[in-house]
């Protein structure tokens, strides 16, 4: 179903807006009195969603080392396990952690103004520590390291 749409830059009077709001506004609720049946035979299937999740939840608790998931595959990933994860959290297991020559091609096209230099150090100093990297252990080799 299409709405017929009023262009965002047309000027309309304050009353063309309120006509305009309540075409809206019984539009969506003709959308709402359709969809509350699916709603309603989805319900008990949420209902099990959600007794699923907090079952996981209560597992996952009271195993403190679990840290999540692998972004690839979903493996759960637990302290001690190899992998590799990134600073801003996305985590891999040792199968589908990147490759040296993968981080190091990231690292040269990373932009030089969001480098935190204060942290890491220079940008070009990273490069070449990535670069001896590479060379040591192949470009072809997956980063792995103890999560």
């Amino acid at each position: 179903m299409t709405a017929n749409t009023v262009t965002p830059s047309a000027q309309l009077t304050r009353d063309q807006l309120r006509a305009e709001i309540g075409r809206y506004e019984a539009a969506r609720r003709a959308v709402e009195v359709k969809a509350a049946p699916i709603r309603a035979q989805l319900a008990p299937y949420e209902q099990q969603l959600s007794a699923l999740d907090e079952q996981m939840q209560e597992l996952l608790d009271s195993h403190g080392d679990y840290l999540g998931n692998c972004e690839i595959c979903e493996t759960p990933l637990f302290s001690g396990d190899k992998g590799f994860r990134y600073e801003d959290g996305p985590m891999f297991c040792a199968a589908d952690a990147p490759t040296f020559g993968e981080l190091l091609e990231n690292l040269k096209t990373y932009p030089a103004d969001e480098w935190d230099e204060e942290s890491w150090g220079p940008l070009a100093s990273a490069i070449e520590r990535l670069e001896s990297d590479t060379a040591r252990h192949g470009a072809e080799t997956r980063r792995t390291k103890e999560l």
